[in-house]
């Protein structure tokens, strides 16, 4: 029986809870507290330590992807039955060094964008806000999303149909795929 849950949330503040993802994250824990789950938030950012009753724990990390063995120790030190961490498609790439002996979800709410999608920006775009997207959308650079398949990965969540359709045309195991 899950008693307890460690929310990974990069760059979680109390600002950013008005938007999605960080928004979710924040309703989740708020649900599951009402069903007597703990719900702790992990982030990196500078926060307040409880909102609304959800207490937040600020990790040592510049930025939440690889993390430190001082930040494992931070997570696990609350005993948590099931770590639940909001990514990307690209967090695969560094799941392989988080290694936790408790069940990991990965949350991923946003798309993977194929090169037909490309077109869709501006040179400037692209190389401001998109340049990862930009090497990952031709092959064999797109296998990098496949690395959520890593073993570290219990499940993934994705926030849309359209999300789990992607994730799983570049080689993420479709049983590993919950749509909510």
């Amino acid at each position: 029986m899950i008693r307890k849950i460690a929310i990974i949330a990069p760059e979680f503040t109390e600002k950013k809870i008005l938007n999605v993802p960080w928004r979710q994250m924040f309703e989740i824990a708020k649900f599951l507290s009402t069903k007597n789950i703990e719900a702790v938030i992990f982030t990196e950012k500078e926060c307040p330590t409880k909102i609304e009753n959800i207490s937040i724990i600020k990790l040592n990390e510049k930025i939440i992807r690889e993390l430190s063995d001082e930040s494992k120790m931070k997570i696990e030190s609350i005993k948590p039955d099931l770590i639940y961490w909001m990514g990307n498609t690209f967090s695969g790439i560094y799941m392989s060094k988080n290694k936790f002996k408790i069940p990991l979800i990965m949350h991923i709410s946003s798309v993977h964008l194929i090169n037909k999608e490309l077109r869709n920006f501006s040179l400037k775009e692209i190389f401001t806000n998109h340049k990862m997207w930009l090497f990952t959308s031709f092959y064999p650079m797109y296998r990098i999303v496949s690395k959520l398949n890593h073993q570290n990965i219990t499940a993934i969540i994705s926030s849309s149909k359209t999300i789990s359709e992607r994730l799983e045309k570049v080689g993420v195991n479709n049983s590993k795929i919950n749509t909510s």
